[in-house]
């Protein structure tokens, strides 16, 4: 999301040379309806646009879905803007201009962390579903037990 249109252009170009599926949008308010209508693997967002700012738009992702990275691009070349950014709740911050390995590198790493979360989810997900089954089946077997213990001392 960039309010450039140049700028939207040329990062799709580059992200879709490498496989990627992009939506660019020029504001935080059509990104917010393109979220809703499909939630995105990641977000790239330009700090500093009309209507909403990129900040505003990173609180409302953390709302909307807090397992979909956020990586900040902009050029305000400013440590205390990057770390609001990130205490935010962006996954990572890229100074424009930037180099085409940065934004692969950060791209690449930040969807690789949300396959993690997903991962993690899937597997604690499986992990207690596993559990309640045990849980089901040692029950079974100890009214079963108790029942045959009661059997044996009756007889």
């Amino acid at each position: 999301m960039d309010d450039e249109e140049a700028i939207r252009e040329v990062v799709s170009t580059m992200l879709e040379s490498k496989g990627y599926h992009c939506t660019a949008v020029q504001n935080g308010r059509v990104a917010q309806d393109q979220v809703k209508k499909a939630t995105p693997d990641l977000v790239l967002s330009d700090m500093i646009m009309p209507e909403m700012d990129g900040i505003r738009l990173l609180e409302w992702m953390r709302q909307y879905d807090p397992e979909v990275p956020v990586i900040m691009v902009t050029a305000i070349h400013d440590i205390s803007t990057a770390l609001e950014a990130i205490r935010r709740g962006a996954y990572d911050y890229i100074l424009k201009p930037f180099e085409k390995d940065q934004l692969f590198l950060g791209v690449g790493r930040a969807l690789q962390h949300r396959r993690l979360i997903i991962e993690n989810r899937n597997y604690q997900r499986n992990l207690e579903q596993l559990v309640e089954e045990r849980t089901a089946q040692l029950t079974a077997k100890h009214v079963e037990l108790e029942q045959s213990y009661d059997d044996t001392l009756e007889a």
